[in-house]
């Protein structure tokens, strides 16, 4: 999502807009000019820049829609985020170490069980409880192995949407706290508040702060507010991202090494039973 081209289009419009401006032609052609990509690439349809777009688009009172652009133009949004790159480095790695576990599991089944099985019948074997609970259980491990990994991968992608400021749908809602959701919507928020009230969809409790600003102070509060909640947002996040996958990764960790125990464990009986 490029919020700079979306601030381009809204200084075009604002720039080139008179009493008679059809402003849904104008920004559709603004939004499909070459000068537009030197901003950032095309916005998606479901994206919430484009629903923005349609929304001021579709305002008939001329004054209203000039006066929405125009608060647009002159916000700042902030587009960084705290992602770290050793946050997508630890996500690949959980994927590798996944894969390579997967990759055992199957050549436990493919090799050392029916192997095992053949020298379990010519010789007496003590019990052997993690080999055989493994033996019972290696196809359901895989599978929580292989969710779990699937899930921190969901989860660190939603992260990275909720700090790009796009609308997130119910079930994303579902895998983080009441707090990043809070603070998600205050940013959503305040993003559709410089539209009519008719038009808006979100609203928050800084939505009603900010509708009781004249217009010489609003840039400056909306900027500083929108300023403390992206920064809050993304620590939160930063933070959240470090605890699943840090979870999901010791849980990784124990399963793989009780699965290699379980290997080792018909070999150290065999060498006891030789010596």
């Amino acid at each position: 999502m490029s919020w700079n081209r979306f601030q381009y289009i809204c200084r075009e419009v604002v720039d080139s807009s008179t009493e008679n401006t059809n402003f849904s032609c104008t920004i559709k052609n603004i939004d499909s000019s070459i000068q537009s990509d030197f901003y950032g690439k095309p916005f998606l349809k479901e994206s919430f820049t484009s629903i923005l777009l349609n929304k001021m688009s579709q305002i008939t009172a001329p004054k209203e829609a000039i006066a929405s652009i125009n608060k647009y133009r002159n916000l700042v949004i902030t587009q960084e985020s705290n992602f770290e790159q050793k946050n997508k480095r630890s996500l690949i790695y959980l994927v590798v170490v996944g894969f390579f576990f997967c990759l055992l599991s199957l050549l436990f089944q493919q090799t050392l069980l029916p192997s095992f099985t053949k020298v379990q019948a010519a010789i007496e074997f003590p019990k052997l409880v993690h080999f055989y609970w493994f033996e019972q259980h290696i196809a359901l491990m895989t599978t929580v192995v292989l969710f779990t990994i699937f899930m921190a991968v969901i989860v660190v992608y939603q992260a990275y949407k909720m700090s790009q400021k796009t609308l997130m749908s119910k079930f994303s809602k579902l895998l983080f706290p009441y707090k990043i959701c809070l603070t998600h919507q205050n940013i959503i928020s305040m993003l559709e508040h410089p539209l009519p009230v008719d038009a808006r969809e979100h609203t928050s409790d800084i939505s009603g702060y900010l509708d009781g600003l004249n217009n010489q102070r609003y840039i400056e509060e909306w900027n500083s507010i929108f300023n403390y909640q992206t920064l809050k947002l993304n620590e939160m996040l930063e933070v959240y991202i470090k605890c699943i996958l840090s979870f999901v990764g010791l849980g990784l960790m124990a399963v793989i090494g009780n699965f290699i125990y379980a290997i080792y464990q018909p070999i150290m009986s065999l060498q006891g039973l030789v010596l």
